[in-house]
């Protein structure tokens, strides 16, 4: 009986030797962790760089950090995947970066003339702290040019289908970002027309788009069909354009814009 005592006295003692082992190891370690690095946070992103309109504006983002003490971040710019330069180095956060057209090509040996929709100019970050240097986030910016295409149009169109009585009424182009636009019926009451009231809608993901004036249709309807202009006039306030998808519909449409603002110089 003694015996049997002794040894489970002495398990006993191993284990609460262990515990409290494990438990200091685990405190010891923790206590020993020396966290460094440190990033570079970009938000508040605005802006494009106009290649219609080169002194309009600026793009602008706002630099903050998280990690360890920063000293500076120096941020470095290229145009078009090429070379870089630096911009600037910051020490005091937040900080706003504002760079205008002018700024961003210079050293670059581009002008705005060389520009081209869907160019893009990319801003990179490097922070400096006490424990070294560490990449930071980047941002990118298109060249672009400005839309405004929005608004209430009296709308008349005239559909595919033999006999076709013409659509009269009106639209709203709402946008949906920069330089894309919806209708609630992009068939501009073609399909009213041609399927009767209540029609079911193209709908889908059926958006125009406006890329420096020049339009096209992005996205498909909600049965997947895509579609295209073929012919478009503009006259003043009004906007005149075929158009048809791939299913075989098509439609005439004029747009006439209640502003009474005259369209600008549309292509397709």
């Amino acid at each position: 009986m003694n015996r049997i005592k002794v040894i489970l006295f002495l398990f006993l003692g191993a284990g609460l030797f262990l515990t409290s082992c494990t438990k200091e190891e685990d405190e010891n370690y923790f206590a020993k962790l020396d966290p460094r690095g440190a990033v570079a946070v970009i938000s508040d992103v605005s802006g494009f760089f106009d290649i219609t309109n080169p002194d309009a504006q600026n793009i602008s983002f706002t630099l903050s950090t998280k990690g360890e003490t920063v000293n500076s971040i120096e941020v470095f710019k290229s145009v078009r995947g090429g070379e870089e330069f630096s911009i600037g180095t910051f020490s005091s956060f937040p900080a706003e970066v504002v760079v205008s057209f002018s700024e961003v090509l210079g050293g670059t040996g581009l002008s705005a003339d060389d520009m081209n929709p869907g160019d893009q100019a990319t801003f990179r970050t490097v922070v400096n702290a006490a424990s070294g240097s560490y990449p930071g986030q980047s941002v990118s910016f298109d060249f672009s040019c400005s839309s405004d295409l929005a608004g209430m149009m009296d709308v008349t169109t005239v559909g595919w289908c033999d006999g076709s009585p013409v659509f009269t009424g009106t639209a709203e182009l709402v946008e949906t970002g920069a330089g894309t636009y919806v209708a609630a019926d992009m068939s501009f009451g073609a399909y009213e027309v041609c399927y009767g009231p209540g029609s079911a809608l193209p709908e889908g993901t059926l958006e125009i788009q406006d890329i420096c004036n020049k339009l096209s249709y992005i996205g498909v309807s909600q049965w997947g069909e895509v579609y295209q202009f073929n012919s478009m006039t503009v006259d003043g306030s009004t906007l005149t354009f075929d158009w048809e998808n791939d299913y075989g519909e098509a439609g005439k449409t004029t747009l006439t814009r209640q502003d009474g603002r005259d369209w600008p110089n549309l292509t397709f």
